[in-house]
């Protein structure tokens, strides 16, 4: 493994274990562990929000149903395609 000096102008930048990269986590060990871990926080924090107002009495079933075409439903169509 060949170690790298990375250099902006004047300032070294510090080699990182890992970093956020288009929606993962690259790792410099190959893992997949930490962008596992991240993508199901992310998926498990927007289903909650979503789950407000699928889940909540006071809202018409007619706005849930619009909610869902628009949000949910798009949102799983995406992610299947991958």
């Amino acid at each position: 493994m060949i170690c790298v000096e990375v250099r902006l102008s004047t300032q070294i930048i510090p080699k990182k274990e890992s970093f956020k990269y288009l929606r993962s986590v690259i790792q410099g060990s190959r893992d997949i562990d930490d962008d596992v871990t991240y993508l199901i926080g992310v998926v498990w924090t927007k289903w909650r929000l979503a789950s407000r107002v699928l889940c909540d009495k006071k809202i018409s079933p007619r706005l849930k149903g619009k909610f869902y075409r628009v949000i949910v439903k798009p949102a799983l169509l995406y992610e299947a395609e991958c």
